[in-house]
């Protein structure tokens, strides 16, 4: 920032501020901080600054942000990897770190609470034919985001 007057300096430490309140209340990607700070009404010179200064820091880790993102929506939502990989990819986290963040959720785990949905959703339903039940309960398994293949060998052994 050496070329630039003291209001011009001002307002960056102001929106830099503000930015790093936002990311320290818990990890959050480039693209929220970037929106966020667009809704503040920083320009995206002064953002794209802002942005580079807070992954000096450590408040911006989108590594970290995937990680935790997935764990969360998959232990506290149960969503599927297929949901998880959409929510990511729309926050502009690359392909590789969304992998990285997939491979980190437990296979056995992932099984187990796709077999508790499919079952607890099953059970739930009155309707007349098991076809038309099973199938509602595949609808509900894959819109929470997991694999059409696997939700149907779930549902089949039920």
């Amino acid at each position: 920032m050496a070329n630039t007057t003291a209001g011009e300096r001002m307002l960056y430490e102001e929106f830099l501020e503000k930015a790093r309140r936002f990311c320290a209340y818990r990890d959050r990607c480039k693209k929220e901080t970037a929106d966020r700070l667009s809704q503040l009404g920083a320009n995206r010179d002064l953002t794209a600054k802002i942005l580079d200064t807070l992954l000096q820091e450590g408040f911006l880790d989108e590594q970290r942000f995937a990680r935790a993102y997935a764990r969360g929506k998959f232990e506290h939502n149960h969503w599927g990897r297929t949901r998880i990989k959409q929510e990511l990819a729309f926050r502009q986290i690359d392909e590789n770190t969304i992998a990285e963040a997939l491979f980190e959720i437990d296979e056995n785990k992932y099984l187990e609470v796709l077999n508790d949905i499919a079952a607890k959703k099953l059970k739930s339903l009155k309707e007349p034919s098991d076809f038309t039940a099973r199938g509602k309960t595949a609808e509900h398994c894959i819109r929470k985001g997991f694999e059409p293949d696997l939700v149907w060998r779930v549902i089949n052994k039920l």
